[in-house]
């Protein structure tokens, strides 16, 4: 009989860390699942430790390979996976007891093909934890509703992140979804679940949190600085902006609403690029085309910007970063760089 769920763990160089992982796995209260231990060629005990636990629970099957990265190692296993659902979890991060549980029945009761949940943030390189809601009920979307939910699902920053979701693997075989290869540092879930939305006739967001990420200071990769990473900002803004007009979200006449959520997320990109390049020492010269492209009349007029920057259902948060993009259009690109540049250098920003 297969599995109801199939449960994807990439492993490589985790050591003992990786026991904590697979024992949040095993010990969840639904008990329907199979859990696939990618080894990506480790060199040091997690090898041994995937066998240990296969030869202790029927549940647990392990696979060793090359070492490939990450993508083509969710690849393999969603190319292994047998059960209706597949769900995805990072090798050093935890599994809330009941997140199977919860997230499985909530699938089966709507029908849905997909299902996100909230997640913790244990960030053990600052020694802060915090917890990230994607809504505060649980919330259904399908047909025209989902469509029309688009922008707000981006600003929500629902698809950052594939772990905290179960996906209907038939879906994912039908549409032949995988990860994009090309991706070595970073923006490799954004964009499939990007492709995953695009496919999708439903999805429902649950408020709890379920999932918990760690951030360590000896695994994480977060504090070496890519170019790939730049091309990212314009490359989401890109398939944003595409999959907006697919679904008539964007232009003249359009809802209040949709037009702020697009300037929020445009905007929000716009600096993180900026932030980023700033980061990396960047000269101007390297990043014209990226700021250009931002700041292009194709995407944004100001005057839209200005006119809703203080409307009151923006957010603090939200209207602080469209400043920021507003004073980069009143300035221009060259010299808001080199003001942004300045002021980093004086340590008020970062």
């Amino acid at each position: 009989m297969m599995p109801q769920i199939s449960i994807i763990v990439p492993v490589y160089n985790t050591g003992e860390i990786l026991r904590n992982t697979v024992n949040s796995i095993l010990n969840q209260t639904y008990k329907d699942f199979e859990l696939l231990l990618i080894d990506d060629g480790s060199q040091d005990i997690s090898s041994a430790i995937c066998d240990e636990y296969q030869k202790h629970d029927c549940r647990v099957r392990v696979f060793h390979k090359e070492n490939s990265g990450i993508c083509d190692t969710r690849n393999y296993g969603i190319s292994l996976a047998r059960g209706k659902y597949i769900a995805f979890c990072d090798h050093d991060d935890l599994y809330v007891p009941t997140f199977l549980e919860q997230m499985v029945y909530t699938a089966e009761k709507y029908g849905v093909d997909v299902v996100r949940c909230g997640f913790g943030i244990d960030n053990r390189q600052k020694n802060i934890k915090y917890d990230v809601s994607l809504c505060t009920k649980e919330m259904s979307f399908s047909d025209e509703l989902l469509h029309d939910s688009f922008l707000y699902f981006v600003g929500k920053e629902v698809f950052e992140t594939i772990w905290n979701g179960i996906y209907r693997l038939d879906l994912l075989k039908a549409q032949d979804i995988l990860y994009d290869l090309s991706f070595r540092h970073g923006g490799e879930d954004f964009d499939f679940n990007l492709r995953v939305f695009s496919k999708i006739l439903s999805m429902v967001l649950v408020p709890e949190v379920l999932y918990i990420h760690i951030i360590r200071p000896t695994l994480s990769t977060s504090s070496v600085l890519y170019d790939d990473i730049l091309f990212n900002f314009i490359n989401q803004i890109k398939f944003i902006d595409t999959l907006a007009q697919k679904y008539d979200l964007i232009g003249k006449n359009k809802k209040e609403q949709y037009l702020q959520e697009f300037i929020y997320v445009h905007s929000r990109r716009f600096v993180s690029y900026v932030l980023y390049s700033v980061k990396m020492k960047k000269k101007y010269s390297e990043i014209k085309y990226g700021l250009t492209f931002f700041t292009s009349e194709v995407f944004m007029r100001i005057n839209l910007l200005i006119n809703d920057l203080f409307r009151k259902s923006m957010f603090p948060k939200e209207k602080k970063i469209v400043m920021v993009y507003v004073l980069s259009k009143c300035f221009g690109p060259s010299f808001f760089y080199f003001a942004l540049k300045s002021l980093h250098r004086l340590r008020y920003l970062l």
